[in-house]
């Protein structure tokens, strides 16, 4: 579904921080290194052996944006970006876009890689932090000094919707499959296996819960970053158009809000979860998470969109449970609420009013971030199954010179390898 914030109270949330002069920790690691100076030059590189696994470094924003740098055409343009599990475009903003917000823009005409789509028209994609319209262009994309794609098709954005300019990055990269990407655009991660960038068809996210260590790995995993064995689950159904897995049951202290035990419940289908790392709550259906709600003592706002509850009760909202493929994965409560200002705090969870018509093509629930920084993902495009396991919490350590060198530089080197990190 590609919801890049779950809803509007997170905007007005982060329009409140900017406008406070709150500051956050940026964790992209910066290595000083000379860069080569085209995506082309990466691509023509001759390999030995395997080709590499690559880790991208990903900036964590107020735990509500995770991002990465790519850089585009040549000599390349850099640009923050969500990967986005529940979408399949690739978009940054035109350099003459009109959505506001301090933004990067690509300038196609000082590219010699670019090429313009014939005929030229619009195109429109819907998020969930509002829509995008653009038009189609080819260019050399970067995501690493190692991994690189030649004429990738993407969308210059020329207009948006003005959340966006609450936002820190600048465009969106979906991890998704063809068959959401707009008329017939081949996504990246696709572009990737058929250029042979990489060898294997996964890649996995570690998302941290405060300061720097997230990162998505290209082509492999990192075994350092999560406890135990991957549990690998099958998707949905056969179809399997997006990122998605069968929710059997959601539990909270004792209350079945659907699933297994719950009689009122027992007609009801297997529903399906969005693993979406680019929506930053959990959104359900808007019956069950209004039970859910209800049941941790979190009071809806005259838009219904958002449920509040006092922070002084906040240590004692219980954990949320939500069975998959046989185990249950919790979210702790403390998880589940974010303090916000005036006592008040934040439900994490939001719901979602989709009719029946809609029902088969899209997801019932969406495990975005908040479900993510608890389990470390693996993602398989080729058999389109996604394995979990308890992420490792990160290493808390003093703040240093990098990371004054990262918040000053981070467009600048852009590119990372990470260390060593395997392959399946």
């Amino acid at each position: 579904m590609g919801m890049i914030r779950s809803n509007t109270f997170l905007a007005a949330l982060l329009a409140l921080q900017l406008f406070l002069g709150c500051s956050s920790e940026k964790t992209l690691t910066i290595q000083l290194q000379k860069r080569p100076s085209s995506a082309s030059q990466l691509v023509g590189r001759q390999r030995r052996h395997l080709k590499p696994v690559e880790a991208l470094s990903l900036g964590n924003e107020h735990n509500t944006e995770y991002f990465g740098v790519i850089g585009v055409g040549t000599p390349m343009q850099y640009f923050k970006v969500i990967f986005d599990t529940g979408s399949s475009d690739l978009w940054v903003p035109w350099v003459n876009c009109t959505f506001g917000g301090n933004k990067h823009t690509y300038n196609h005409d000082v590219s010699s890689t670019y090429q313009r789509e014939e005929p030229m028209f619009l195109i429109g994609l819907s998020y969930g932090s509002g829509p995008v319209v653009g038009f189609f262009s080819y260019d050399d994309v970067a995501l690493t000094q190692d991994i690189a794609v030649q004429g990738q098709r993407f969308i210059e954005v020329v207009n948006a919707s003005p959340n966006y300019a609450f936002y820190d990055f600048d465009g969106i990269v979906g991890m998704g499959f063809a068959n959401l990407a707009a008329n017939g655009t081949v996504p990246l991660f696709e572009s990737l296996l058929q250029q042979n960038q990489i060898d294997l068809p996964i890649f996995s996210f570690y998302l941290s819960s405060e300061g720097p260590g997230s990162e998505l790995v290209l082509g492999g995993y990192d075994p350092s970053k999560f406890v135990g064995n991957l549990h690998v689950v099958p998707p949905h159904d056969n179809t399997a158009r997006r990122w998605s897995v069968t929710l059997d049951q959601v539990v909270t202290e004792g209350f079945a809000a659907f699933g297994f035990g719950n009689a009122t419940d027992e007609d009801r289908p297997k529903m399906s979860a969005l693993i979406d790392s680019g929506t930053s709550l959990i959104g359900g259906p808007a019956d069950l998470v209004d039970k859910i709600a209800a049941h941790v003592g979190a009071i809806p706002d005259e838009t219904g969109q958002n449920y509040f509850l006092d922070c002084a009760t906040m240590d004692h909202v219980p954990d949320v449970s939500f069975w998959i493929d046989g185990k249950d994965y919790v979210i702790p409560g403390e998880d589940l609420v974010f303090p916000v200002q005036d006592g008040n705090c934040l439900f994490a969870m939001f719901p979602m009013n989709i009719g029946p018509a809609a029902r088969g093509l899209n997801p019932d629930w969406i495990l975005g971030d908040i479900f993510m920084r608890k389990y470390y993902t693996v993602f398989n495009y080729v058999d389109r199954t996604i394995g979990f396991a308890p992420a490792v919490k990160p290493k808390r350590r003093q703040r240093g010179w990098m990371d004054w060198i990262t918040q000053s530089l981070t467009l600048k080197p852009g590119f990372l390898a990470l260390g060593q990190v395997r392959r399946l």
